[in-house]
């Protein structure tokens, strides 16, 4: 399948190039065919679309979550502003550095359980702790989600845009709630 802006990606290949040539330690995914690159490219689309985006599209037809419409909390910009339908370039760098990473590290990169070692439950006499490997950063550096370690450049450049960090909706990858009683 071709690479298609709007239908499998939210960059061209030749985006994508140039936004890896310009940033230091990409040559070994730079170096692939270009069809593994679109593959990798498809690939990020496919995981940042499984993603609960602040917003709504305005196209139901339309074949990805991008782009959208929102309100959201800029921390760049320390207020909230509109995204009327279109696609933060946040979301097309993110695409290409997830592809990146999928391109070097062979596919997505499983954690908790499987990779880090970490059981999924202890237990220790009448005392059990379950949920272990669903933690939310691994020691590594990167983010779990679900059981996908995603790198932490992708996770600062979209976690403002996710619902679970704008206006109070419930969604995304929310932080950890703190509560003090």
């Amino acid at each position: 399948m071709a690479l298609t802006v709007g239908v499998n990606s939210h960059v061209t290949l030749v985006e994508a190039k140039a936004y890896a040539s310009a940033r230091e330690g990409n040559d070994q995914w730079l170096a692939l065919s270009d069809e593994d690159l679109e593959q990798t490219l498809v690939s990020a689309t496919d995981w940042l679309d499984t993603l609960i985006w602040a917003g709504s599209v305005d196209d139901e037809d339309q074949a990805l979550a991008w782009p959208r419409t929102a309100s959201i909390w800029d921390p760049k910009y320390g207020k909230v502003i509109d995204i009327d339908n279109s696609t933060p370039d946040s979301i097309k760098n993110a695409q290409v550095e997830m592809a990146i990473d999928i391109g070097n590290n062979g596919g997505f990169t499983e954690s908790g359980s499987g990779s880090s070692g970490t059981p999924d439950s202890v237990s220790v006499g009448s005392i059990s702790l379950s949920g272990l490997g669903s933690q939310t950063s691994s020691t590594s550096g990167g983010y779990v989600v679900g059981r996908l370690e995603v790198p932490p450049m992708v996770m600062n450049m979209i976690s403002y845009l996710l619902a679970a960090n704008n206006l109070n909706t419930l969604g995304g990858i929310g932080r950890p709630v703190w509560r003090a009683w």
